[in-house]
């Protein structure tokens, strides 16, 4: 009995420094969106010249990709901090299994073990080579230059 009053005192607290550390990184996430949006985007075309435009167009870009990422890393932290709640906290979306708790401490948000995550990106770089390409219909559009463009997926 002594022992198992332990092991749920370790697990409560790995699992009260998982909330802290997903808290601190939500903050910092929530600043950064609010620097990027302070700055604004930029007004390229008002009496810009073609390189000043050009820049104007890549600072864009970039904090365009800035939100994009920091809002998916938002969602997951979100998703985490319901399987903290749900006592599904640390077990793989895919195959069940714990996820280490070494992978944990690295990237508390995290959902996927390093197999799951791998077998992940590879089926999403096939799909990026041919998206159109489901499987069954493989071929059927071969001889249209269309059937082989497209753009990549966003992660699964």
């Amino acid at each position: 009995m002594n022992i198992s009053k332990t092991n749920k005192t370790r697990r409560k607290e790995r699992i009260g420094r998982r909330c802290a550390q997903l808290l601190a990184r939500e903050r910092q996430l929530l600043g950064g969106l609010r620097d990027v949006e302070q700055e604004g985007i930029c007004n390229v075309l008002d009496g810009a010249d073609a390189m000043d435009a050009a820049s104007g167009f890549a600072a864009n870009d970039v904090k365009a990709c800035l939100r994009e990422l920091r809002a998916v890393e938002l969602l997951d932290i979100n998703d985490a901090f319901q399987k903290l709640f749900d006592g599904t906290y640390g077990v793989c979306e895919d195959c069940r299994k714990r996820i280490p708790e070494a992978r944990l401490r690295l990237i508390p948000a995290v959902s996927l073990c390093v197999a799951c995550k791998r077998d992940r990106e590879r089926l999403t770089e096939s799909q990026a080579e041919f998206p159109e390409w489901g499987g069954a219909h493989i071929g059927a559009d071969s001889d249209r230059p269309e059937a082989f463009c497209g753009q990549a997926r966003r992660r699964a």
